[in-house]
């Protein structure tokens, strides 16, 4: 084949043009550190490094999200660790109650104190936020946990879980002796006190709606009614508060509560004494009552809820809709809401799901396909029953303050009467006055019980606060080692990456070297070549 020196030139300079590229490829490695400078060097380089981006985004938005809800559940477990110390200062401060002394300035300072716990665990704690967010409160952290004013406005229906276990005997002193003028001794020892004790459990509020009419309810013709003589029946539709629940076969039932109105003056009478198979609602007290007949029924069962409305809430009181099932009406414009409710509820004539508030978990992602709760809705740390379960005790020593405070009259009336003259009138009310002092007996002892219960109360709060507590624990530590375990993902893609896009320095500087070296070999070669011509040698 014929080489001419056109020829020559042109192989020389497409030589030296490919020496040239890849001194330029390597030149640029060694400057940038990076394998490929476009995508059209190496396509899978350039995929891989694409997917590896991708990945440390989305790790970075899960270390996000675990910071954001790392300091949501920190907020959430200070505060429920907050009111279980409340709660054992109240277990100790009832208990230096119970067992000291029960005089007037005693029982002053056990109101104000126990006040005070209650107020510091749902002010402070059950109501606190984070970041302009309140933590107890569901999916409705925009809202309060307590009403920040009085309001009377807005009608709520509620439908609320209670536990069978805690229905107690509740004992109270009945009956009282009252001053007369002309009353004998023995009219005042017939007026004696007496204990009576009946089966009693407390609802969330007192100061309920009483009008039976305003409430109606309809339920499936397969739940069966249990009636005043303890007779069964089907069930359409109840007007006004109710309960139900499942006897110790699981079959469901529903019976109407009687309203017992207590007004000032009669809260002597046995009003917490129903009939066999009664049961009395006290919409003052928030008291629900029952017969003993009915009890009998009920403390063998399970799933027992009463449902009853209340339209007046002081500022600070609990809003219901973040507790129960509950319907509410405004009643200046007719509009309504529904709180709680499952999506399942009464279906396939199921009663019992229409009180069982649907979860509000809210969730967030921490991981590829891996999500978590961060929030602790407050029902399930801290119940109703803590602030409650004081107005027993408030009530027990307002009345000692008040035999007391007849007791102070009685004798004045007896220091300001004759002995000479006046002898039948002493008679009359020395006996009052040990009425009194026996009334005032029994009244000392509803006190200590009072205080027992409240510990027993108080050591059932601490055991739901302990469940609470735990779950948040878990998933506290769930979160931990997710936080430790996307830490250890996120060096592993940097250096999957690196090891992708990286050059190696110490191999990109040889390379260099050698394609450098090829380069001057090539600029030497093509010189000699171009440098002489077939005119050289004619």
């Amino acid at each position: 084949m014929r080489v001419t020196n056109g020829m020559m030139r042109t192989n020389s300079m497409l030589n030296m043009q490919k020496n040239k590229v890849s001194y330029d490829k390597y030149l640029q490695q060694y400057n940038t550190q990076k394998k490929i400078q476009r995508p059209s060097d190496d396509p899978t380089i350039a995929v891989r490094a694409l997917k590896y981006r991708t990945t440390l985004v989305e790790i970075e938005q899960f270390q996000r999200n675990i910071d954001d809800a790392t300091s949501w559940m920190d907020a959430t477990e200070t505060a429920i660790k907050d009111v279980d110390a409340v709660l054992d200062n109240m277990v100790q401060y009832v208990n230096q109650a119970a067992t000291g002394t029960v005089n007037a300035k005693d029982r002053a300072d056990i109101t104000k104190q126990l006040d005070q716990y209650a107020q510091y665990i749902y002010e402070q704690d059950m109501n606190a936020d984070y970041a302009g967010r309140y933590i107890f409160t569901g999916f409705r952290t925009d809202t309060p946990m307590l009403f920040d004013k009085s309001q009377d406005n807005v009608l709520y229906t509620i439908h609320e879980q209670l536990e069978v276990k805690d229905i107690r005997q509740y004992d109270y002193v009945y009956g009282r002796a009252e001053i007369g003028d002309t009353k004998t001794a023995q009219e005042y020892a017939n007026e004696a006190s007496k204990f009576l004790n009946t089966n009693r459990i407390l609802i969330s509020y007192q100061d309920i709606v009483d009008k039976d009419a305003s409430m109606t309810t309809t339920f499936n013709p397969a739940v069966q009614t249990k009636e005043g003589d303890g007779s069964t029946g089907s069930a359409t539709s109840i007007n006004g508060p109710f309960i139900t629940f499942k006897d110790k076969n699981g079959v469901e039932f529903v019976k109407k509560v009687t309203i017992k109105k207590v007004a000032s003056d009669e809260k002597y009478n046995d009003h917490l004494k129903p009939d066999e198979n009664e049961v009395y609602l006290v919409p003052e007290t928030g008291e629900l009552v029952f017969g003993d007949s009915i009890y009998d029924t009920i403390r063998g069962g399970s799933d027992l809820s009463v449902s009853y409305q209340k339209k007046t809430f002081e500022k600070n009181e609990i809003r219901p809709e973040h507790y129960f099932v509950c319907e509410a009406e405004d009643t200046s414009n007719g509009k309504s809401w529904v709180y709680n409710k499952n999506p399942d509820n009464l279906e396939d004539g199921e009663l019992f799901n229409n009180f069982t508030p649907r979860d509000q978990n809210i969730q967030y992602q921490i991981n590829f396909s891996q999500t978590i709760q961060v929030n602790t809705e407050g029902y399930k740390a801290v119940g109703t029953i803590v602030g409650r379960s004081i107005q027993d005790i408030k009530n027990s020593c307002n009345e000692l303050d008040v035999i007391e405070a007849r007791m102070s009259e009685v004798e004045k009336r007896i220091a300001d009467l004759d002995e000479g003259t006046d002898g039948d009138k002493i008679a009359n009310l020395t006996e009052l006055k040990t009425q009194l002092q026996t009334q005032m007996d029994l009244q000392k002892s509803v006190l200590v019980k009072s205080l027992g219960a409240m510990i027993t109360t108080i050591q059932g709060a601490k055991d739901k606060i302990n469940v609470a507590l735990a779950d948040h624990g878990s998933r506290y530590n769930r979160m931990v080692m997710t936080r430790n375990k996307i830490d250890e993902l996120e060096l592993d893609t940097n250096q999957a990456k690196s090891d992708n896009e990286d050059a190696d320095i110490g191999e990109a500087y040889i390379n260099f070297t050698e394609s450098n070296l090829l380069y001057q070999a090539t600029l030497n070669a093509t010189s000699k070549v171009l440098g002489q011509s077939l005119l050289d040698f004619i």
